[in-house]
């Protein structure tokens, strides 16, 4: 997935939503009516192999419950306050808009996570968004930016701050010393080729199929900007009431989505990915082309092992978050991984399914 908008709280619309009901993948309609349902919210239009899966698969069928999915397109900030509001019960949501909320008192924790960003024990980059320049000499390292134009997605992405954070950190000033425009990523290929921008913010996928037809070269990656070992684009979400009155639904939810995650790595191993391919063909339709792209630079799924326990939110993301959004004042006071992650439920999960959770691991 992308970078999210964070840098913004917006007030909540009418929210006109896609419901989707998922049904007992084995046709039987009437043991899927007897299903605990669960609303949860969902950012439409994002490749998310490990919900796909654990529908597909029915696990979350297996633990009794059934998914109704509200398509949300007005950004993660949106996500964020129809769960913590009771619209739904659980969303998918960035990790960086539940903190900003979080720090407002918002009633929402963060219970699981998937999605990650890493660079793995052998060095191989699972970002979500990179930052890249033309392959030149004129810009070897983040301090040959100053002077020049740098593209964002969004002045409120996150990838926005990394990259600000960083500049500051080498004494540039990213309000005076650069600049910085914003522009979609669709275009951001474009936008170098056309010497709009000097460098930009790029998924792995569009940068994978732009370097066959211009040179362009990998300059930082969204991890080592943010400086975090583990980064997370999305995380489960849980409305505080929802999951003090209906913990045991929080914990079959993580259950389906743990199994969907063991699935995969199993599919990975096994069949080069070729279920998960066609999992995120079916629902996100992409070209082939960009499928595997994709799935060279997100297919990291077991790979995360080493630094968490599967679905785990990495609590040492929680203090850098803090940390950069301090210096953007984006919040007034650190918030702490005790505040934004409640890992009973995981735990739990863990413990049901005859799992060993590590303590060691996502500090």
């Amino acid at each position: 997935m992308g970078a999210r908008a964070v840098g913004r709280w917006i007030s909540l619309p009418i929210l006109l939503t896609l419901c989707v009901i998922v049904a007992n993948p084995n046709g039987d309609y009437a043991k899927a009516a007897e299903l605990k349902k669960i609303k949860l919210g969902f950012l439409a239009g994002v490749p998310q192999p490990i919900f796909f899966v654990a529908v597909d698969k029915g696990f979350f069928a297996d633990e009794g419950i059934e998914i109704e999915i509200q398509n949300i397109t007005g950004g993660s900030s949106i996500v964020v306050e129809v769960v913590a509001s009771g619209q739904v019960d659980m969303g998918v949501c960035a990790p960086s808009s539940t903190i900003l909320a979080i720090e407002k008192g918002v009633p929402i924790k963060l219970v699981g996570g998937f999605e990650y960003q890493f660079i793995d024990k052998q060095g191989k980059s699972w970002d979500g968004g990179i930052l890249v320049c033309e392959d030149s000499d004129q810009i070897k390292k983040l301090e040959d930016l100053k002077g020049k134009k740098v593209a964002v997605n969004d002045f409120g992405s996150l990838y926005n701050y990394y990259l600000r954070y960083q500049l500051r950190k080498r004494g540039i000033d990213p309000d005076k010393d650069i600049t910085i425009i914003p522009i979609p990523f669709t275009q951001m290929h474009s936008a170098i080729a056309k010497k709009q921008v000097d460098a930009a913010i790029m998924l792995p996928t569009t940068f994978e199929i732009a370097k066959k037809n211009m040179p362009l070269k990998l300059l930082m990656e969204g991890t080592r900007l943010a400086e975090m070992e583990m980064d997370l684009t999305s995380a489960i979400g849980v409305n505080a009431k929802f999951a003090k009155t209906y913990s045991e639904d929080v914990v079959k939810f993580l259950k389906g989505m743990i199994k969907s995650e063991f699935f995969i790595v199993k599919d990975k191993k096994e069949d080069d990915g070729k279920y998960v391919k066609d999992i995120v063909q079916k629902w996100v339709k992409y070209k082939p082309d960009i499928l595997e792209a994709w799935y060279a630079y997100r297919g990291y799924h077991g790979q995360e092992w080493d630094f968490v326990n599967p679905i785990q939110v990495p609590s040492s993301m929680i203090p850098k978050y803090s940390e950069i959004f301090l210096s953007e004042k984006l919040l007034k006071k650190p918030v702490t991984p005790e505040t934004a992650i409640d890992n009973s439920f995981i735990k739990k999960a863990y413990a049901e399914l005859g799992l060993k959770w590590d303590d060691k691991k996502g500090h």
